[in-house]
């Protein structure tokens, strides 16, 4: 368990597991990559000074994020670039994970599987059309809540909704390939588009 940690450009890898509690700024073209498990507590952000830069989780990466996660700047998390893997990333239920940034795709894939879990809040905050790569398993769970507050959010994957959806007035979701649960909500004054994403 360590408090406070920066990665700008470098790699965090390794089999064993990590827990941080404190801030994580991502700061530069990154990698997370290995076996052990990654837990981020605190308020984690990914804001780089490069253009469209990318934090890579590869080779079988999983992170857990128990506190504030913000994809900000006009940067992405890559699923398996380079060296694939069965990559994860799980929203806990404590979690919340802040889509904030102008990329088109700020969850993107190169190879590999991977999958994206959320179990706490999930939240679209910038205007404009923004995707969740067609490669990544999505499955908003029974405490999960997937709150758009603007512009539009093009799910491309496998999207298993058992939570809630929120969309706010004049917000979008744009999803082929949802399948909701009985214990699925969707509300809002928003549009769901449920054409080819």
């Amino acid at each position: 368990t360590v408090g406070a940690l920066n990665l700008s450009g470098g790699t965090l890898a390794g089999a064993g597991n990590l827990s941080t509690t404190g801030a994580f700024n991502i700061t530069g073209s990154s990698t997370i990559s290995g076996s052990g498990v990654l837990t981020t507590r605190g308020a984690t952000k990914i804001d780089m000074g490069v253009t469209n830069g990318y934090l890579a989780l590869t080779g079988g990466k999983t992170w857990v994020n128990e506190g504030t996660l913000t994809v900000g700047g006009d940067d992405y998390i890559y699923f398996g670039y380079s060296s694939g893997g069965a990559n994860v990333l799980s929203n806990a239920s404590t979690g919340t994970l802040n889509l904030s940034n102008s990329n088109a795709t700020p969850l993107n894939f190169y190879t590999g599987t991977a999958t994206l879990n959320n179990a706490g809040a999930l939240n679209q905050t910038i205007s404009g059309t923004h995707a969740i790569d067609a490669g990544i398993n999505f499955n908003n769970n029974a405490s999960g809540k997937i709150d758009v507050q603007t512009g539009t959010m093009t799910i491309g994957s496998s999207f298993a909704n058992s939570g809630a959806i929120a969309l706010a007035t004049g917000a979008t979701l744009n999803s082929g390939a949802l399948t909701n649960a009985t214990t699925g909500t969707i509300s809002g004054g928003g549009t769901l588009d449920l054409g080819t994403a």
